[in-house]
């Protein structure tokens, strides 16, 4: 499982960073992160992992997951190689504590958590 996972990672920031607009970026996050994706898939099979490595798999698939959210974030930027992690971390601070994506965010919250797989 753990090499599933590496190999869901891999594949998607190879893909995630490829793509050319964000058609195909809701097309990859669906591909991988979806109901039917290629990581829900694999947090299917955790039933059968001893009671020892489901901790183990359960973080590293988290760890995946906010991989795969992150490159999704930085395909957005123009040239992020040019910039620092303290550079990016400015622009998500401005974006996240505009007044419309708070509220957003916390409508966002509001809902009903979805079932995990």
């Amino acid at each position: 499982m753990k090499e599933q996972l590496e190999a869901i990672r891999a594949g998607a920031l190879a893909a995630i960073g490829a793509a050319g607009n964000t058609g195909e970026l809701e097309a990859l996050r669906v591909q991988y992160l979806g109901k039917k994706g290629e990581l829900t898939a694999v947090l299917k099979q955790m039933g059968k992992l001893s009671a020892e490595e489901r901790p183990v798999m359960g973080q590293l698939a988290n760890a995946v997951r906010l991989c795969t959210r992150g490159g999704m974030l930085e395909s957005f930027l123009q040239e992020p190689e040019r910039l620092t992690d303290d550079d990016v971390m400015l622009l998500l601070k401005l974006i996240f504590h505009r007044q419309d994506t708070q509220e957003l965010l916390k409508k966002l919250l509001e809902r009903e958590k979805p079932e995990t797989p």
